[in-house]
């Protein structure tokens, strides 16, 4: 299956190595050209420096014959063009990144499957701190084998003071710390306490849960 990325921020990123490791035939298009040539030297997909609201730079991505595109760039207008561009290429799937609360019904509208970005995720998250110990699954993808999944670093974990590289099989899109959210880079130290957004395999959860938690 050929999907489209456009956005190569967090969110844009964290799909695409999910999407790549799953053997998804992947072309990111990013609009910041330091940004395009990171991900590139980073990442087995093929990715393409461009505004993904052109339809030149899409058709260069292949969007005549893409299966799915999803629009995951910060801005709602721009996800609303590239979802207009879609739409109009009869691409089969369409899935956009809504960025403000209230934006869903726009998109819902033009019949485009609505993702909320991670601030929503934040502010699900906060709802649900009593219950810190035990996973939540907040997304699920394909057929139920990738989640996203929060879940807290227990005090026996063998993950403190280690970088995100320690979970060798997911990723981590975000940790929230102290009110504070933060996305990780290569060299942050995971803490005791902190409460982590994960991409993962759902064959994978058992022992990442056993890492993260302390579990014996």
């Amino acid at each position: 299956m050929k999907v489209i990325i456009s956005g190569a921020g967090q969110i844009g990123k964290t799909i695409a190595s999910v999407l790549t490791a799953e053997k998804y035939d992947v072309v990111i298009v990013e609009i910041v050209e330091d940004t395009a040539k990171e991900i590139a030297n980073n990442s087995t997909a093929l990715v393409i420096h461009g505004d993904a609201s052109d339809m030149s730079i899409l058709k260069q991505a292949g969007i005549e014959t893409c299966d799915a595109i999803i629009a995951a760039t910060g801005d709602d207008k721009t996800n609303v063009m590239i979802c207009e561009i879609a739409k109009e290429s009869e691409v089969a799937k369409i899935i956009a990144r809504v960025n403000t609360a209230g934006n869903e019904e726009l998109f819902n509208k033009m019949e485009v499957s609505a993702v909320s970005s991670v601030s929503s995720v934040v502010s699900a998250i906060k709802r649900n701190l009593t219950d810190l110990r035990e996973e939540k699954t907040i997304l699920t993808l394909g057929k139920g084998d990738v989640q996203v999944i929060t879940i807290t670093v227990g005090n026996n974990s063998k993950a403190i003071d280690m970088t995100p590289a320690v979970i060798k099989s997911a990723i981590i899109g975000a940790i929230y710390r102290n009110s504070d959210l933060i996305i990780p880079k290569p060299d942050t130290q995971i803490k005791e306490g902190d409460l982590l957004i994960i991409t993962l395999k759902s064959k994978d959860l058992p022992k990442i849960k056993k890492l993260l938690l302390g579990d014996s």
